[in-house]
């Protein structure tokens, strides 16, 4: 590893928010609600990587902390405002509680606020900011001089006595207060907040802004296609392409007319030499819709056989991955794995001795030699004997330099789309079958033992079995024709690296299948002290907790039909769900089980519970999810592992796939309109509609 200093002002950070499309501190654990707002370009450009206000009643609220009441502080963000006097960042109730405040006043000036003891101070930017452009504010106050900002230099201040009042207001970013007062919501676009318990100094104000300000993946582009509607390129060199037979589609945010189609012979042909010498890289993403197996170039410098200087990545007959650089060549154990309908960023480094390829920001392979490209680059393949692309591509990236693997990651954290989870906050374990290795799956085969089961909630308590004899099976396509761990039902089992998961207030999410009656998915146990299980008994998914109350989902399961199971502890009031359903036994339970109680998947320690059957995910949050939410993570359950005939998300009898809308449980159908209580409502019956058969539904 290479030790790089990090900068001055990432120390004494208190929370950081991206706005990633969500209200999550990627710093501590000061994590937000977000109440309306949506996605966003960011300064740079990036697609859902900001956050727009509606100015209406669009916000952020953080639960008060004391580390956001020090008698020193810095409030940093980012803002593009449509329109002025709003507030931005507050910890203030507008009409009582008041502590600090960064916002601004209808002449597009900034105003800075601090209450203490001895009142308030306030000072205004000399400087209008114009509305529809990004600039760079930040406020420090020291305890004795309030401070400033505007795009890395200091603005103004003013001196300041006193200690700062008490409160316990939220946090609020984009506006609001207490009820009744002024709420002056935010109209535009924010991006990157950051709160500190200290005073950044006008150097590291100054550094901060340069950092922020800079998209490095802008350095050495050479050519850079947006597919925004059209082939041209954005970086500036005018090396624009050409489309033969391409229609404009959704790209992987599902935006219409943001990226292009490849079927029959489509292609583009850009005509130019990628790069003058072996050091290069390629960055472009990828959705496969072919349903076969054959040769298909995606992104190619040559329209022919291979030449000593051709560059070639692409599908081989086999079924697998290959990358080309004259006559070596470097393919994939695995087939297919990319093609699951979704979209992939692939990534062609060229580092003078090497070339190397990249999925999603994992290395797959390299071939020991490098060569300077051929004139010329074709997408969607060309040639004579075919090899185009079924599918779409968008944001082709073609660079002079070699990328680094660090900068490989952090291009496809800027390039890809936010995970539905992301926005969901106290995630504590989070297992996934299609993501076991934590490289999608690129390190395993089918039949593969499973010695490590990663954790992707960030949290790092993996799951890990040492025992050849005891670890589960790796099936690519078991599950619904999707990925699944496999356990024995005789002594398989994988144990999290950390002690005691569940506590007295949490929501599991179980995706399995059984093909016997019994058998844990998940137990938190200790010899001589008891335990408790998420299993299957008797064909009845259970919380079982030793010497106390069983809670039962309603419906049988087993012979190897797979289920979403939920579970939901508040205040140890335990629900246990199943594929929508009600439950049959809710109701208060104790969960006392020791601190280091060890949790098992797939088993229990005893006495043992070995599952005969198969799991895919299992997603926890240490807190009760509300209803809604609960509702939108199981409908993404429900989709991802096309469970769609069998699971009603919102509860209204309705399963998704013939649900009209499957997270409302009051759209569960378009009703006729003699039968509608309104004509303007076509989902609400008519107040005196009791019974209705209907023998062709």
């Amino acid at each position: 590893p290479e030790w790089v200093e990090a900068y001055s002002w990432e120390r004494g950070m208190v929370a950081h928010y991206p706005l990633n499309s969500n209200a999550r501190d990627v710093e501590g654990n000061h994590s937000g609600a977000l109440n309306g707002a949506n996605p966003t370009e960011d300064r740079n450009g990036y697609t859902h990587k900001g956050l727009s206000f509606d100015g209406l009643d669009d916000n952020i609220e953080i639960t008060e902390s004391s580390r956001f009441e020090k008698n020193s502080h810095t409030i940093s963000l980012w803002v593009k405002a449509d329109s002025f006097s709003s507030n931005w960042v507050s910890k203030d109730g507008e009409s009582s509680e008041r502590q600090w405040l960064i916002g601004s006043i209808n002449t597009g000036q900034i105003r800075t606020h601090v209450w203490t003891t001895n009142g308030v101070f306030y000072k205004d930017s000399l400087s209008s900011l114009s509305t529809g452009s990004w600039n760079h504010v930040v406020q420090t106050w020291d305890g004795q001089k309030l401070s400033l900002y505007v795009n890395g230099s200091l603005d103004n201040d003013i001196a300041t006595s006193g200690t700062i009042v008490t409160g316990d207001q939220p946090v609020r970013i984009a506006g609001g207060a207490i009820s009744g007062a002024a709420q002056y919501f935010f109209n535009g676009d924010m991006d990157q907040v950051r709160i500190y318990d200290r005073p950044l100094s006008t150097s590291e104000v100054s550094s901060m802004f340069a950092y922020e300000s800079m998209d490095s993946f802008s350095e050495e582009l050479s050519s850079h296609y947006k597919f925004n509607g059209n082939t041209n390129d954005s970086s500036g060199n005018n090396n624009h392409g050409i489309g033969t037979s391409i229609v404009s589609s959704s790209d992987r945010f599902g935006e219409n007319g943001k990226a292009f189609a490849f079927h029959g012979n489509a292609h583009i042909n850009f005509n130019f030499q990628t790069s003058a010498d072996n050091t290069f890289s390629w960055n472009f993403w990828i959705k496969d819709e072919s349903s076969s197996n054959a040769y298909r170039r995606w992104l190619t410098t040559s329209n022919s056989g291979h030449v000593s200087n051709t560059v070639n990545v692409r599908e081989q007959a086999s079924g697998r991955m290959a990358l080309y650089a004259a006559s070596l060549s470097f393919e994939t154990s695995q087939i297919n794995f990319w093609k699951d309908g979704q979209w992939h960023m692939l990534t062609v480094v060229s580092d003078g001795t090497k070339t190397k390829l990249y999925y999603d920001s994992h290395f797959l392979g390299e071939i020991n030699g490098s060569v300077t490209p051929e004139y010329g680059l074709f997408a969607g393949g060309y040639y004579a004997g075919g090899e185009y692309l079924e599918g779409s591509m968008d944001d082709i990236r073609i660079y002079d330099n070699a990328l680094s693997h660090a900068e490989i990651k952090q291009l496809y954290e800027l390039e890809k789309k936010p995970h539905q989870l992301d926005s969901v906050n106290d995630i504590v374990l989070w297992l996934d079958a299609t993501n076991i290795d934590g490289k999608q799956n690129t390190t395993l085969t089918n039949g593969s033992n499973v010695s490590e089961w990663k954790d992707m909630s960030g949290n790092m308590n993996h799951g890990v079995q040492s025992n050849s004899d005891e670890q589960p099976i790796f099936n690519s396509q078991s599950f619904n024709g999707k990925e699944t761990i496999s356990f024995d039902g005789i002594n398989d089992g994988i144990k999290l690296t950390k002690k005691k998961l569940l506590g007295t207030n949490y929501t599991a999410f179980i995706v399995a299948k059984t093909a016997d009656d019994h058998g844990a998915f998940l137990s938190q146990y200790k010899i001589g002290a008891g335990g408790m299980s998420l299993a299957i008994y008797q064909n009845k998914l259970r919380h079982w907790m030793r010497d106390k109350d069983t809670k039962i989902a309603e419906g049988d399961f087993g012979d190897d039909n797979p289920f979403v199971m939920i579970i939901k502890n508040a205040n140890n009031n335990v629900d246990v769900f199943a594929n929508g359903g009600v439950e049959s036994g809710s109701g208060s339970v104790v969960v006392a089980t020791p601190a280091d109680a060890e949790n098992i998947i797939g088993n229990q320690s005893s006495p043992t519970q070995p599952l005969d059957g198969e799991i895919s995910e299992i997603i926890i949050f240490d807190s009760t999810l509300d209803d809604q939410k609960i509702t939108d993570i199981q409908n993404y359950l429900s989709n991802k592992w096309n469970l769609t005939t069998t699971v009603d998300s919102d509860g209204d009898g309705i399963t998704d796939q013939f649900d009209t809308d499957p997270k409302n449980p009051n759209k569960w159908m378009v009703m006729p309109s003699i039968l509608r209580e309104s004509p303007t409502d076509s989902y609400t019956p008519m107040s005196e509609l009791e019974l209705w058969y209907d023998a062709s539904n």
